[in-house]
């Protein structure tokens, strides 16, 4: 259910009496407005992660090499108390090299891959890599309480989440509850670490140059629930 702001006001319209004509009849109006309460997300810090500069010599020539990894704290600040998750776009889906996935975390599966950009073998493109993302140190109210991080397909039924899933639908929330599997927490904060895991593929399967660049991007939308 929604957490709302109600605002009522009121105004009444009392007809004057007069000595040529009286009135038995008041009127009253009723207006409001429901709104949600104003949340916004942002990162902490820089909203750009680097992978560093990498030398050609240092990667793998027949596997996928796996790099180091970069962090980012997402916070999500609202005016008041409320139920809120958030779903993630990849911009770059479609150069997700599925070759670099489990080496870029080996717990992660198939739809847990983010896209580095593409690259060409002899003319034909390549993707260059891919990228999965871990959550970790999840925060949820003003009062510092540990929250698992919990995902839903449908907003009703949920799961412990260590990892998000960029297809665009998946609601990924904050629980207060230290259980398996909770509800959202409805909170006026919250805060949780990403780990970016990244791998590229090996360096026979990409034009020789002298160099190459790894791009990806990631939308966050916020919904209320």
């Amino acid at each position: 259910m929604n957490k709302t702001l109600f605002a009522l006001a009121t105004t009444m319209a009392l007809a004057a009496s007069s000595t040529a004509h009286a009135t038995s009849t008041a009127t009253l109006k009723v207006a409001g407005r429901i709104a949600q309460p104003a949340c916004a997300v942002s990162f902490q810090g820089s909203n750009t992660l680097s992978l560093g500069d990498l030398r050609t010599d240092s990667l793998n020539k027949e596997k996928p090499t796996r790099l180091k990894p970069a962090y980012a704290t997402l916070a999500v600040s609202c005016s008041a108390a409320a139920r809120y998750a958030f779903t993630v776009l990849d911009d770059a889906a479609g150069t997700v090299n599925p070759l670099a996935v489990p080496v870029a975390d080996p717990g992660a599966q198939a739809v847990h891959g983010f896209g580095l950009g593409a690259s060409t073998k002899e003319g034909r493109a390549v993707n260059t890599g891919a990228y999965v993302v871990s959550l970790a140190d999840g925060i949820a109210g003003s009062v510092i309480v540990h929250s698992p991080m919990i995902q839903s397909k449908d907003g009703s039924s949920w799961e412990v989440a260590s990892r998000l899933i960029p297809d665009g639908a998946t609601k990924t929330a904050w629980t207060a509850s230290r259980a398996e599997a909770g509800e959202p927490a409805s909170v006026d904060q919250s805060f949780v670490l990403l780990t970016l895991n990244a791998a590229v593929i090996g360096t026979d399967a990409l034009d020789a140059v002298s160099e190459l660049a790894l791009a990806g991007k990631i939308t966050f939308e916020l919904e209320y629930l």
